[in-house]
């Protein structure tokens, strides 16, 4: 559920200026939330935002990151 929000709010970009800070910001309040929270390692959010805009990284792909990212 996680990496679906963010990969939608990054592909739609309903956030205006701030799609990336407010998609993460959302995501990494739900994985807390959920008892699953994630440390974003240097740089790799920045990352994960442009895979996602350049179709790199699939909701798949995200979801495997943020599980990584959470471990």
């Amino acid at each position: 559920m996680a990496a679906m929000s963010l990969h939608t709010a990054l592909r739609l970009r309903p956030f205006s200026d701030y799609d990336a800070s407010i998609g993460v910001a959302c995501v990494w309040e739900y994985m807390e939330q959920s008892g699953t929270p994630f440390e974003l390692p240097y740089g790799e959010a920045a990352t994960l935002v442009a895979d996602i805009r350049s179709d790199g990284a699939d909701p798949n792909e995200t979801a495997r990151l943020l599980h990584d990212w959470a471990e």
